[in-house]
Protein backbone atom coordinates (compact mmCIF):
# COMPACT_ATOMS: atom_id res chain seq x y z
CA UNK A 1 0.00 0.00 0.00
CA UNK A 2 1.25 3.49 -0.74
CA UNK A 3 0.56 6.60 1.31
CA UNK A 4 -1.83 6.20 4.24
CA UNK A 5 -4.39 8.88 4.98
CA UNK A 6 -4.25 9.99 8.59
CA UNK A 7 -7.25 10.48 10.83
CA UNK A 8 -6.22 14.13 11.23
CA UNK A 9 -6.34 14.61 7.45
CA UNK A 10 -9.81 13.06 7.30
CA UNK A 11 -11.02 15.31 10.12
CA UNK A 12 -9.46 18.36 8.43
CA UNK A 13 -11.21 17.68 5.11
CA UNK A 14 -14.46 16.88 6.91
CA UNK A 15 -14.18 20.24 8.69
CA UNK A 16 -13.67 22.04 5.37
CA UNK A 17 -16.81 20.32 4.08
CA UNK A 18 -18.60 21.23 7.32
CA UNK A 19 -19.16 17.57 8.17
CA UNK A 20 -19.11 16.32 11.73
CA UNK A 21 -17.46 12.93 12.07
CA UNK A 22 -16.94 10.79 15.11
CA UNK A 23 -13.46 9.43 15.73
CA UNK A 24 -14.74 5.97 14.74
CA UNK A 25 -16.07 7.33 11.42
CA UNK A 26 -12.80 9.16 10.76
CA UNK A 27 -10.85 5.95 11.37
CA UNK A 28 -13.12 4.06 8.98
CA UNK A 29 -12.82 6.70 6.26
CA UNK A 30 -9.05 6.97 6.68
CA UNK A 31 -8.73 3.24 6.00
CA UNK A 32 -11.10 3.35 3.03
CA UNK A 33 -9.38 6.37 1.47
CA UNK A 34 -5.97 4.74 1.91
CA UNK A 35 -7.22 1.72 -0.05
CA UNK A 36 -8.56 3.98 -2.82
CA UNK A 37 -5.22 5.81 -3.09
CA UNK A 38 -3.45 2.45 -3.21
CA UNK A 39 -5.61 1.42 -6.18
CA UNK A 40 -4.89 4.73 -7.91
CA UNK A 41 -1.16 4.14 -7.46
CA UNK A 42 -1.56 0.70 -9.04
CA UNK A 43 -3.34 2.25 -12.03
CA UNK A 44 -0.67 4.96 -12.39
CA UNK A 45 2.00 2.27 -12.68
CA UNK A 46 0.34 0.63 -15.73
CA UNK A 47 1.96 1.10 -19.13
CA UNK A 48 -0.84 2.57 -21.23
CA UNK A 49 1.28 3.78 -24.12
CA UNK A 50 -0.30 2.32 -27.26
CA UNK A 51 0.02 3.24 -30.89
CA UNK A 52 -3.15 3.93 -32.90
CA UNK A 53 -3.38 0.37 -34.24
CA UNK A 54 -3.21 -1.19 -30.78
CA UNK A 55 -5.54 1.42 -29.26
CA UNK A 56 -8.40 0.57 -31.60
CA UNK A 57 -7.75 -3.13 -32.11
CA UNK A 58 -10.43 -4.14 -29.60
CA UNK A 59 -13.28 -3.11 -31.95
CA UNK A 60 -14.90 -6.17 -33.51
CA UNK A 61 -16.29 -4.91 -36.81
CA UNK A 62 -18.61 -7.91 -37.06
CA UNK A 63 -20.47 -7.02 -33.88
CA UNK A 64 -21.50 -3.52 -34.99
CA UNK A 65 -24.91 -3.00 -36.54
CA UNK A 66 -26.12 -0.44 -39.01
CA UNK A 67 -27.49 2.69 -37.33
CA UNK A 68 -30.87 3.67 -38.74
CA UNK A 69 -33.90 5.70 -37.75
CA UNK A 70 -37.21 3.99 -37.12
CA UNK A 71 -40.64 5.00 -35.93
CA UNK A 72 -41.11 5.34 -32.19
CA UNK A 73 -44.15 4.45 -30.12
CA UNK A 74 -47.15 6.73 -30.36
CA UNK A 75 -48.03 9.04 -27.50
CA UNK A 76 -51.35 7.28 -27.05
CA UNK A 77 -49.78 3.83 -26.69
CA UNK A 78 -47.31 5.13 -24.10
CA UNK A 79 -49.96 6.96 -22.07
CA UNK A 80 -52.25 3.92 -22.20
CA UNK A 81 -49.97 2.20 -19.68
CA UNK A 82 -49.83 5.14 -17.25
CA UNK A 83 -51.80 4.96 -14.00
CA UNK A 84 -52.90 8.62 -14.29
CA UNK A 85 -53.02 10.84 -17.38
CA UNK A 86 -54.05 14.49 -17.60
CA UNK A 87 -54.07 16.54 -20.83
CA UNK A 88 -51.82 14.05 -22.67
CA UNK A 89 -49.24 14.04 -19.85
CA UNK A 90 -48.34 11.69 -17.00
CA UNK A 91 -50.04 12.79 -13.78
CA UNK A 92 -47.81 12.25 -10.74
CA UNK A 93 -48.41 12.91 -7.04
CA UNK A 94 -47.31 16.34 -5.80
CA UNK A 95 -43.91 16.53 -4.13
CA UNK A 96 -42.38 18.85 -1.55
CA UNK A 97 -45.72 20.39 -0.65
CA UNK A 98 -46.63 21.52 -4.17
CA UNK A 99 -50.34 21.96 -4.75
CA UNK A 100 -52.08 19.74 -7.25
Amino acid sequence: MSEKISIDEVLHVAGLARLRLTLKEAELFAGQLSVVISHMTDIESLDLSLDDEERYSYVDEGSLREDYAKDSMSRESILRGAPLVEEYMFRVPPILGEGG
